[in-house]
This record gives C-alpha cells, sequence and structure tokens, in this order.
C-alpha cells in the first residue's frame, strides 16, 4: 500500500516518494523537514483522538528541549504530559554519495526507519556500512525511477530507547503537519 500524500503541499521530490513505496512505508508524508540539522522526508502515523485532546486542552507542538527532558527525566510529570500525536514511520534523505547518506538519514536512525536515496552506486563499502546500521539505501535509475538496493530496521535502531530526543522529532512533525495545514492545530500552534 502506498504511502497517503498530502494534497495541501506541492514539489515532493518524486524520486524520495518513489523510495518511500518501494520500503513500503505507509503513512502521511511530510516533505522538507529539518531534522536536527537535515532536510528529509518523513513518513509519520497521525493518532487522532490524540490530536483532538491536544486541541481540546490547548496544547500546541512543545519545541522547548528544556520541557521536553523534564518530561522524559521526571516521572511525577508524567500524568500531564501530553499524548503524542505522531509516531515517526520512515525518515528519508537524498544525498550525494553514501557517506552522506550515512552521517545525514543514517544519525536518525534512533528515531524510525531510515533510508537514503544515491544517484551512484553505494558499492560494497557504501552497502556494508548502512546494513552494520541497520538504514535502507535507495538508488536512482538512470531512467528515473528508484530502485531498493537494501532494506534497513523496520522501526528506530534495537538499541534507541524512547525519550526527549525522540518527542522531539515526532513534535517537530506534529508542528509541521500544522503549519502545512494538514491538522488544524490548537490555538497558538
Amino acid at each position: 500500500m502506498p504511502a497517503s500524500r498530502p494534497t495541501t503541499r506541492t514539489g515532493p521530490d518524486p524520486l524520495l516518494l518513489d523510495g518511500i513505496d518501494a520500503l513500503g512505508w505507509t503513512g502521511t508524508v511530510v516533505d522538507r523537514v529539518r531534522m536536527f540539522g537535515e532536510r528529509v522526508t518523513v513518513v509519520a502515523t497521525v493518532d487522532h483522538q490524540a490530536h483532538a485532546d491536544r486541541v481540546a486542552s490547548g496544547w500546541a507542538p512543545v519545541m522547548d528541549a528544556a520541557t521536553l527532558t523534564s518530561w522524559d527525566e521526571l516521572p511525577e510529570l508524567w500524568p500531564t504530559v501530553p499524548p503524542r500525536v505522531v509516531r515517526l514511520v520512515g525518515i528519508c534523505g537524498r544525498y550525494r554519495t553514501w557517506r552522506g547518506g550515512m552521517a545525514g538519514a543514517g544519525r536518525l536512525s534512533g528515531f524510525a526507519a531510515t533510508a537514503f536515496l544515491v544517484e551512484r552506486d553505494p558499492g560494497d563499502e557504501g552497502l556494508l556500512n548502512a546494513l552494520w546500521y541497520g538504514v535502507g539505501v535507495l538508488r536512482a535509475a538512470p531512467d528515473g525511477g528508484v530502485r531498493l538496493v537494501q532494506s534497513g530496521h523496520n522501526g528506530p535502531a534495537p538499541t534507541s530507547r524512547y525519550g526527549a530526543l525522540r518527542r522531539e522529532s515526532e513534535e517537530i512533525v506534529y508542528r509541521r503537519l500544522i503549519l502545512d495545514g494538514v491538522l488544524t492545530g490548537p490555538p497558538g500552534a
């Protein structure tokens, strides 16, 4: 089943969209997200009930790192933390080389499944590095299509844990969904 593509945005990279389809990621595609210094395309699922609860209670996306860290580290705050609206399915970026892909999309592998798209053959070294870190590899074909060269982890890296940075990545995408008009946000979002 192909990923649902938002109708409110124009100009997503068609090769990345084809790559997302080849990876089998389903959800809402959020294009051109700036996440921890990387420009990537994200596939996410949205919990519409959690979003409705946040709108009703006035909880806009939270971008303050100190607040997110306190939610993670202080159990006494857990009952007051707003619900997670977005869960990341996959993160994919387009890079010139496999080294760029590993440095970019690869370092986001603690948040979701990750992959990178390159135009040149990554070679054995690139594929072994991607395999070691569980990052998917896509290659742009000369005919304009995309070929899945190697699948990566399904979900975040197995050694990652849910914490403030992953929550921040979800809040970044939640904010973009509101800014792009895909979701109607609470006042002040």
